[in-house]
């Protein structure tokens, strides 16, 4: 009789052990459900801010499209159009005689302004540069002309991409500061050099 009382005991301290680790672990699954429920929470307040966030990503990625095709100037934003006057231009310098107070006439060549698009190792490099622009924007890049300025630095020989002319120092700066926004680079330069 004593050995069916001591497994009655065993068994039943077993089954209040086995008791035990069921309510620990329920324990934890509502200290985890506690936890996670702020984040579950706010999930849910915020589900349709999520949703459309992921519409506008949609248009954003349509709209990148659109800007990357670069299809016409005249639809560019309002903050970067401007006033663009069409000047046509002659590639000959034209020479000016002016009589000084002494009596001598003096030369005095007519400044042009251009802007410089580039630096090169070749000749070429800077020919198909005003290729690729013109294809790529050619609203803007079909109106000038281009010459190439060669240029040593520690015994290299550059190429510099030069795009012009401007009439006046002021006009060549604004231009600059248009291309700046489409991610071109531009630096006010003399219009001298090789004609391309």
């Amino acid at each position: 009789m004593k050995f069916i009382l001591y497994i009655s005991l065993l068994l039943l301290f077993l089954g209040g052990c086995s008791s035990q680790t069921d309510d620990v672990s329920e324990l934890d699954n509502v200290v985890r459900m506690e936890q996670i429920k702020p984040y579950l929470d706010q999930w849910d307040n915020n589900k349709s801010k999520i949703n459309r966030l992921s519409e506008i990503e949609g248009d954003l990625l349509m709209l990148i499209k659109a800007l990357s095709m670069q299809t016409n100037l005249d639809t560019l934003p309002d903050e970067m159009r401007t006033e663009v006057n069409l000047v046509q231009h002659s590639a000959v310098e034209k020479k000016t005689n002016t009589l000084s107070n002494t009596g001598v006439i003096e030369e005095d060549i007519a400044s042009m302004y251009g802007v410089k698009l580039g630096s090169y190792l070749k000749q070429q490099s800077a020919s198909n540069t005003v290729v690729k622009l013109k294809q790529s924007y050619p609203n803007i890049f079909n109106v000038f002309q281009y010459r190439v300025q060669t240029e040593s630095k520690s015994n290299t020989q550059l190429y510099k991409l030069i795009a012009g002319p401007f009439k006046n120092k002021q006009d060549a700066y604004y231009f600059c500061k248009i291309i700046s926004r489409i991610n071109l680079s531009c630096k006010l330069s003399p219009f001298e050099g090789i004609i391309i």
